[in-house]
């Protein structure tokens, strides 16, 4: 893997972005893969309540870091929260 530094990252970043040069109307069904070109934003939350219907798992990728079915990690568990 190639380790290069913060800086430098950033910077290839930076320089790789370029500017949307033209863009067309298209419908909705076709727009899978584009890039849109202005911003978008909700007239209203939705739902309109902090809660997720869904539930699963949180961790941090740092304690999962070489993990593989070799090399099994134990994670512990430090908070449920339930769904909804």
């Amino acid at each position: 893997m190639l380790k290069i530094e913060l800086e430098k990252a950033v910077e290839l970043m930076i320089r790789s972005i370029k500017e949307i040069e033209r863009f067309e109307e298209i419908k909705l069904i076709d727009a899978g893969g584009r890039i849109i070109y202005e911003n978008i934003y909700a007239p209203m939350d939705n739902p309109p309540f902090d809660r997720s219907p869904l539930d699963g798992y949180a961790l941090m990728a740092e304690d999962t870091k070489g993990a593989s079915k070799e090399d099994i990690r134990k994670l512990t568990v430090v908070d449920c929260i339930f769904a909804g």
